[in-house]
């Protein structure tokens, strides 16, 4: 259904852990990443909390098995892209279980086996599916379509994955809560636009009516996107705008917690702005004005 209305479909599967609460988990138990003392690496995740297992990504069983699993979900449902969580995400486990024919402890055979499944699920699927993960560790950008960047805004942070990677990977996702006010909103989804990744990966809240203005504030951001793609999705990041008159700093509270579990209070500017440069080499720039009234400041300079 939802493809018919002709949006895109990007599932959820994980590609770091079994639940080993399944009956399957039997079987794949002996090709799970094994402690220096013996037993495995156990994770709890969900809400209430389940019991999985990390698996170890260099043994050919888990890769054919992940590779082919959602490769027949992609060709079943004609999925336009597939999302496998943690895999650029977490830090490898050192494996000591000496039948999976990698170097025991550190070794470099986390990634490669890693990159072996990714290249496997990209044959079976045709070459015509974006794979996607989360967070964005280097080593994988070849390997993937796209990284899933859910982290909180704070008032600190930089555009510097942007800055070295735009144009070779894509960065999506603005997360929000719905207690954030709609300025603090705009100030979260206007930054994600400028610095060049896709705005969104929100929740259903904000399909309810008293949400509306915010769902279509997001939606004209994402339209901005979409016809500029040219530079904020192919092109490369540069700089950004230094104006002569500073614009003014505004305080906003944000109430998605992200890992840090609490509410948190950043300073923005109430301009924000960045400058690309397109494969045509054409210079675009943007500017956005997160405030509730008209901006008129004494002109800018290119950085």
């Amino acid at each position: 259904a939802m493809q018919a209305a002709g949006n895109l479909v990007m599932p959820y599967t994980n590609g770091h852990v079994w639940d080993n609460s399944l009956p399957s988990f039997a079987e794949a138990k002996s090709f799970a990443a094994m402690r220096r003392d013996g037993k495995l690496y156990e994770e709890q995740w969900g809400t209430p909390k389940r019991p999985f297992t990390a698996m170890c990504p260099a043994t050919a069983f888990y890769q054919d098995f992940l590779s082919r699993y959602d490769a027949e979900f992609v060709r079943r449902y004609k999925l336009d892209a597939i999302y496998l969580d943690q895999v650029a995400a977490v830090e490898p486990n050192w494996c000591f279980d000496s039948k999976h024919g990698h170097p025991l402890g550190a070794g470099k055979y986390w990634i490669d086996g890693y990159r072996t499944l990714l290249a496997k699920l990209a044959e079976q699927s045709g070459g015509k599916v974006a794979i996607t993960s989360e967070c964005a560790q280097e080593m994988f950008i070849d390997s993937l379509a796209g990284n899933l960047m859910w982290l909180p805004v704070g008032t600190e942070d930089v555009p510097l994955l942007p800055y070295v990677y735009s144009g070779y990977t894509i960065y999506f996702g603005s997360p929000a809560s719905e207690q954030d006010s709609f300025d603090a909103f705009v100030a979260v989804q206007a930054r994600a636009l400028v610095w060049g990744l896709q705005p969104g990966w929100s929740q259903l809240w904000l399909t309810n009516q008293q949400h509306l203005a915010k769902a279509q504030y997001l939606g004209n951001l994402s339209k901005i996107r979409q016809q500029y793609h040219r530079y904020l999705t192919y092109g490369e990041l540069t700089g950004e705008l230094e104006w002569r008159e500073k614009p003014e700093i505004r305080p906003a509270t944000l109430h998605y917690t992200g890992p840090s579990g609490s509410v948190r209070q950043i300073e923005t500017p109430r301009i924000l702005s960045s400058i690309w440069i397109a494969e045509d080499g054409s210079t675009g720039v943007f500017a956005v004005n997160t405030g509730d009234r008209w901006a008129k400041l004494d002109g800018a300079a290119l950085l």
